[in-house]
């Protein structure tokens, strides 16, 4: 599919978003609720795994694929979702299919991108991705920004060991819960937040059970998160870190050394 297809496949399903699946889901728990969204059926399962060559392989519906047959398959699907509406701009969140994504904690996030580059490039908006062995899945879109749509206004920046950066501020992913309300909804609402106000940036060392954590604490607090794949040139720069304030001299009062 030619990048201009691709940025009206995305721009379409952006003006067309309803409120479908905005609500309340299916069963979790107070501190990470399931969204109707996240508990949407998936029209496939891309399962990675760190085996194979380069220690990266992944399996479509059970069958083993190359990256090049996971962006062939997945634009089969939008093909068939284009067919099945009459054409691109009739298509809306409910109407693209969503891609389940599966993977073990540990995997970097490095290997998720090769095979999520190809699913993005076809026009797949949404991915659910989960941690093997079962668990809750999160749903994360593909950022739009990069084709037309506002950057967003928060930038959650994951990169290897765990480090993790809120606007450019080094955070810890217990802090994100308070800098989602501080950000606004803080899940005061059972009405999510419109998309695209925050990006996940994770790095190639960053790990997925990493990138799944924080999507789901900003998903607890009713955010729709975008997520921007290393592969990807973001829309705008990381904001400069804070400068850091010099010591203020010691008072004469409070000077040690020797004394005139």
């Amino acid at each position: 599919m030619r990048t201009g297809v691709l940025a009206l496949v995305l721009l379409a399903t952006a003006c067309n978003r309803s409120d479908d699946g905005n609500g309340p889901g299916a069963a979790g728990n107070a501190a990470a609720p399931t969204f109707a969204g996240d508990a949407r059926e998936a029209a496939a399962t891309l399962a990675l795994a760190a085996s194979g060559p380069g220690g990266c392989s992944a399996r479509w519906d059970g069958q083993p694929v190359t990256p090049q047959q996971v962006l062939e398959r997945s634009s089969a699907l939008i093909e068939q979702a284009i067919q099945q509406q009459g054409s691109v701009a009739n298509l809306t969140e409910q109407t693209l299919p969503a891609i389940a994504v599966t993977a073990p904690a540990g995997l970097g996030f490095g290997c998720v991108d090769t095979y999520l580059a190809g699913i993005r490039r076809t026009g797949v908006q949404s991915i659910l991705l989960a941690l093997d062995g079962g668990g809750q899945a999160a749903l994360a879109d593909f950022t739009l920004s990069d084709v037309g749509a506002p950057p967003p206004s928060v930038v959650i920046a994951l990169g290897g060991g765990g480090r993790l950066t809120w606007n450019g501020e080094a955070i810890s992913l217990d802090a994100i819960p308070e800098h989602m309300r501080r950000l606004g909804a803080g899940g005061a609402t059972e009405i999510e937040a419109p998309p695209g106000e925050l990006e996940l940036r994770p790095a190639r060392e960053a790990s997925f059970g990493q990138v799944h954590a924080a999507l789901r604490a900003v998903r607890a607090a009713h955010f729709r998160a975008a997520l921007l794949l290393p592969s990807v040139p973001p829309s705008r720069p990381l904001p400069p870190a804070a400068p850091v304030a010099p010591p203020a001299p010691p008072s004469p009062g409070n000077q040690t050394g020797p004394q005139p």
